[in-house]
């Protein structure tokens, strides 16, 4: 059966939110690893960004939604996991419940996070 727009629009925001969760869990992984000084700058500057969103600590004070998250730091997302140092990251992914088949949504940002995604 065709799926309705509430339908869609909720699986879009599961689809996200999924993103941020992956992140949540992923991110503590670079500060028990030691790795936060090995990013280059421009993944250090990324991972800070990621990490300030996620704590929901921002310079407006307000808590950013976890659906909006893959779609304002799409670019930020994309850095850190094409580096070299978040590959020790993912590595221990199951450390923290993410599997393979999480790199879907990461392969897949572009589409994801565009405007008409569903």
């Amino acid at each position: 059966a065709p799926r309705s727009k509430e339908d869609l629009n909720m699986f879009a925001s599961a689809v996200k939110n999924n993103i941020t969760i992956l992140l949540k869990r992923l991110l503590p992984l670079v500060v028990s690893l030691e790795l936060e000084g090995k990013f280059e700058q421009n993944e250090r500057t990324a991972y800070n960004k990621i990490l300030e969103s996620i704590s929901g600590v921002t310079s407006e004070s307000s808590v950013i939604d976890d659906t909006v998250i893959p779609v304002t730091l799409k670019d930020e997302i994309k850095i850190i996991f094409q580096s070299k140092t978040w590959e020790s990251v993912w590595a221990n992914r199951a450390t923290v419940n993410a599997t393979d088949a999480h790199m879907l949504f990461i392969d897949e940002l572009d589409v994801i996070t565009a405007p008409d995604y569903v």
